[in-house]
């Protein structure tokens, strides 16, 4: 009987957790919301050019115009914006996680060789740390020159763009693991193997994977980038469209959608390290 308090209690603080975190959301996009109603308001008013600066009402006619079938349009009438916008996403974010994965388990490989190898410490580190300071977007001629016009400049200026910084970083943090869980692991009878696996991998992931998320951001432009420039899909080179036909409406709507899927990669990303790695409590996840 003296139980049930307690169980009411955790049930309460389960319940204002959630909706703590329910609010919090709604506060977070609560700013967006009083963006875009300012950008309306401003334009109807015409304080702002409405053609320079087309209201969200504007991109909505611009997209959202269903024909009979259901698919959208764009404000040229050959073509179905619905097919154009899924299919330039889907591009943009094919070649982003597959840069993304290369680069990270390159990364992390290349920084575990130089953490354990003094002969390959010598030879890679310091280039590594020179080609770091190099701005992805700087590759991206060379990318062109090296691999054409196509998926692959995009996928390999991501790779630039993640590979040298997670090397650096794995590199850092795994001169920060306190050697005396390895000491106990091994003491333990473990090998080294199972210790790097066990003990030296969960270690290094958390903090690794916070320089992920913040270079995400960095992969997301360059791959944009490179789509102006190197490809004929994706959300970049859909701006660029949105550019050579004078359509101010169709560059606003490719802003706004670059914007929303940097975006929700960030939140995923978020998502994973409170999911995978909540334990690791100095690492602050909720920015």
């Amino acid at each position: 009987m003296e139980e049930l308090p307690q169980l009411q209690n955790i049930s309460f603080r389960h319940k204002k957790s959630r909706a703590s975190r329910f609010l919090s959301s709604i506060s977070k996009s609560s700013s967006l919301i009083i963006l875009l109603l300012l950008w309306e308001g401003l334009a109807r008013t015409g304080i702002i050019n409405r053609i320079l600066f087309p209201p969200p009402s504007d991109l909505y006619e611009e997209i959202f115009v269903v024909n009979g079938f259901g698919f959208f349009r764009l404000g040229y009438e050959t073509q179905s914006a619905g097919i154009i916008i899924i299919s330039s996403i889907f591009s943009s974010l094919g070649r982003v996680i597959v840069g993304t994965c290369i680069g990270l388990i390159g990364g992390i490989l290349v920084g575990v060789a130089i953490s354990y190898s003094k002969v390959v410490k010598y030879i890679l580190l310091p280039s590594v740390r020179f080609l770091a300071s190099i701005s992805p977007v700087a590759w991206i001629p060379f990318a062109i020159v090296l691999f054409g016009v196509g998926n692959l400049p995009a996928i390999f200026v991501v790779f630039i763009g993640i590979f040298f910084l997670i090397t650096i970083a794995t590199t850092a943090a795994l001169l920060s693991v306190d050697q005396n869980w390895i000491k106990t692991a091994r003491t333990l009878g473990a090998s080294k193997l199972q210790t790097f696996c066990w003990v030296v991998l969960p270690s290094i992931l958390p903090s690794i994977f916070l320089i992920l998320r913040i270079n995400m951001f960095a992969a997301w432009m360059s791959v944009l980038a490179a789509e102006m420039v190197g490809v004929s899909n994706g959300l970049g080179a859909l701006v660029m469209i949105g550019r050579s036909l004078f359509n101010v409406k169709l560059i606003f709507v490719g802003m706004i959608l670059i914007g929303f899927i940097g975006y929700i990669l960030d939140q995923l990303i978020l998502f994973m390290q409170k999911k995978v790695f909540g334990w690791q409590k100095e690492v602050k996840l909720d920015l």
